[in-house]
């Protein structure tokens, strides 16, 4: 990870936001007189908005190195086989061995497990907010993760997986997230500077194109709209500007 890089979109820096934001309810506060209750999910905003934050704080970087380095091991040792000397490109390598597509997908899975497990909580969470204040089940559902260590992949992989993955349906062919209307990905270690040397906010919006716009997701959109925009100004960012997600082909990442 690149320390030496200012870290905008900190979960510290979202919390900080959020809680001199008008018109936004914290329910943490709100829930600590429930009883017995579900796990909610982080904020509200009127009958329209259900905001889940998850941070990104464990790095599996040891353990994706460990396993790549146990099976290059397998791979040197075994008869038949090419040696390998060197550096060289895990998924390269494998490509030319039988197995080699179940290797690299294991791979995927120790990386990409804790993203799934956090967008699987959050689907259940929002779910749960919206039950318990007696929303409509139509509430946008917006996810936002910030990806303080995790930094094995590039961002741009890390947000094509949660692409993929707000495209899988379950059995009976019904969204597997059918509570998220979209994902907020930050990769918060990394800056980026565009052609006139204006820092960027490191972030990428994923919607969840098997959910139908309604003319309450569009209301939503455009609060989100609003809504990063003053966090972008908030932690220093003057130049930033997000095209309107509904305007877009439904698995863009912007």
């Amino acid at each position: 990870m690149q320390d030496d890089y200012p870290k905008f979109a900190t979960e510290e820096n979202f919390k900080k936001f959020v809680a001199n934001l008008k018109g936004i309810t914290d329910l943490d506060e709100v829930t600590k007189t429930f009883s017995d209750k579900e796990k909610v999910a982080d904020y509200l905003i009127d009958n329209l908005l259900v905001i889940e934050l998850k941070t990104l704080k464990s790095n599996p970087r040891d353990k994706v190195i460990g396993y790549v380095q146990s099976e290059t091991d397998k791979i040197n040792q075994a008869e038949g086989l090419p040696v390998f000397y060197g550096q060289h490109n895990f998924r390269e390598a494998t490509q030319i061995l039988q197995d080699g597509e179940k290797l690299t997908t294991k791979l995927d899975n120790l990386y990409f497990r804790q993203i799934e497990e956090v967008m699987r909580k959050a689907n259940k969470q929002i779910k749960s907010t919206i039950n318990s204040f007696g929303m409509t089940h139509n509430t946008y559902g917006f996810l936002t993760i910030i990806n303080e260590r995790a930094d094995f992949y590039q961002p741009e992989i890390l947000a094509g997986y949660i692409c993929r993955e707000l495209l899988k349906t379950n059995v009976d062919g019904t969204p597997k997230y059918s509570n998220i209307h979209q994902v907020a990905f930050i990769q918060s270690s990394y800056k980026v500077n565009d052609i006139s040397d204006n820092i960027l906010i490191p972030c990428h919006f994923i919607k969840n194109s098997l959910l139908v716009d309604t003319e309450l997701s569009k209301k939503a959109e455009e609060v989100m709209i609003f809504f990063w925009s003053e966090f972008a100004r908030f932690v220093g960012i003057e130049n930033f500007h997000i095209k309107n997600p509904r305007d877009l082909p439904a698995t863009k990442i912007i």
